[in-house]
């Protein structure tokens, strides 16, 4: 018997029991089946959970939540980095100038300000001369959304040779960040980088990094709970927007949006939103039947990228508009006396990302997988299980409806296997084996009429 340590994942996703009252929506969404109804109650799988947030929007009841850290974490440093996403800028028309955004995260307790799209052009550029490498396996995958890689390594470990190993945008902001206070003399213990998450797959990257051992953010908020701590200030007619502008390169500010990779490519990129239309496309990847002329993937799990993440507070299609209007915003051109204004260190200060150290913090680590279906740590076992499951699918009658508290009949078949379930909980074979009922005939009679038969049998 093997006594290998289970891996730990962290996950920020949490459901709250009180709150839930076992509708299966979750369940059902699942992009991997990480979710079951147990006791009347949804329970989460940490080995398959991918932190891509499709139960939260698909529940009715707010019964899951976002685990994040406190607010006040941020006053533990001297100096208090915001790395603001761009869909963070999108949350306000173009009528709020890009410096009053600024002005309010400092109005809260920040005291500099950085957005994270400056850095897409070091990552752009990483990507590139990755492209070259030998261990390069086209079509090659953007490393840029966290979800999705995860869910490579859950169900799709063959395709993690085809994942560019460079760090996204938001951990490259995060070491010129450090490294150009570091620069100005400040001492790094007094440095405390806080990234605005639009999703709960970022927090868990920052938390539980893949690729990297430590994540150089110290603490992820909540961009709902940003937002609404600002908003007054932005809003407010005495703020001083300044001279809107975009601080952002132009060819950047729309980056973080379905698309906003490959535009800068040729036609033989594609850009795929939306987790379920991800799973499709890796699915035709796996099984060889994508376009062979496609040479680059730009995968988001959630729908409009970034925009549509589960922590944005405003709706995604005003928010790619809003990002859209700020492209065509003049660029940021400041007097002498406007280059001292805190407001405005995102440019004065750290400048653009291009500095020589940032060369060797661009690569991740080789990418493992993460074993989805795990029915016993001893190999012999683990094959004795899996002809149980293939037995026990025989009996099964395959409809996947989930009255058992599984999303589908294979995955009741791999519960039994592990000792986690029993075959009873099947409603149709209890069904079928109440001999003794007077309506056991009408009962099937009932089933066959919506599903049109008992098992595979019949």
């Amino acid at each position: 018997m093997s006594n290998r340590k289970r891996p730990f994942f962290h996950h920020t996703l949490r459901i709250n029991k009180n709150k839930c009252i076992g509708c299966t929506h979750c369940m059902r969404t699942c992009p991997t089946d990480a979710i079951r109804i147990r006791g009347g109650k949804a329970s989460v799988n940490p080995d398959k959970c991918i932190d891509c947030g499709m139960c939260m929007i698909s529940c009715k009841h707010d019964a899951i939540l976002v685990e994040q850290d406190d607010f006040q974490k941020i006053f533990d440093y001297k100096y208090r980095v915001a790395l603001v996403p761009s869909v963070m800028m999108g949350q306000f028309d173009e009528k709020a100038g890009t410096k009053s955004i600024f002005e309010g995260l400092r109005s809260v307790g920040f005291t500099h300000v950085y957005e994270v799209s400056r850095a897409s052009a070091l990552f752009e550029k990483a990507q590139k001369e990755y492209e070259k490498k030998e261990e390069a396996e086209f079509p090659l995958i953007s490393s840029f959304c966290p979800a999705v890689i995860r869910l490579i390594q859950v169900r799709f470990p063959s395709l993690l040779k085809h994942i560019a190993l460079v760090k996204p945008p938001l951990d490259i902001a995060a070491v010129h960040c450090r490294n150009e206070l570091k620069k100005t003399g400040i001492n790094a213990t007094d440095i405390g980088i806080f990234y605005i998450s639009p999703c709960a797959a970022k927090i868990v990257a920052i938390k539980h990094p893949v690729g990297e051992k430590k994540s150089s953010i110290d603490g992820v908020i909540n961009m709902d709970l940003v937002y609404n701590k600002i908003y007054s200030f932005v809003s407010n007619d005495k703020a001083d927007s300044g001279k809107l502008c975009r601080p952002a390169d132009n060819d950047h500010v729309a980056w973080e949006l379905t698309g906003g990779e490959c535009i800068r490519r040729d036609n033989h990129a594609m850009a795929i939103d939306g987790i379920h239309n991800v799973i499709e496309i890796l699915d035709k990847l796996e099984n060889g039947e994508l376009d062979e002329n496609i040479n680059f993937l730009e995968l988001r799990a959630c729908d409009e990228s970034c925009a549509g993440g589960i922590l944005v507070p405003g709706n995604r299609f005003l928010t790619v508009r809003n990002l859209l209007q700020r492209i065509n915003l003049p660029p940021c051109d400041k007097s002498e006396e406007e280059k001292d204004n805190p407001a405005c260190q995102n440019c004065s200060l750290f400048g653009k990302c291009g500095n020589e150290y940032l060369k060797e913090a661009l690569n991740l680590e080789k990418l493992q997988p993460r074993s989805m279906l795990s029915l016993d740590d001893d190999m012999e076992k683990a094959l004795e299980k899996m002809e149980h499951v293939d037995t026990i699918m025989q009996v099964l009658p395959n409809i996947d409806c989930g009255m058992c508290g599984s999303p589908s009949c294979q995955s009741l078949a791999e519960d039994i296997a592990r000792g986690i379930a029993e075959i009873d909980q099947c409603v149709f074979l209890r069904i079928t084996a109440t001999k003794d009922a007077e309506d056991v005939k009408t009962l099937k009679e009932s089933v066959r009429n919506v599903w049109g038969r008992i098992n595979n049998n019949e």
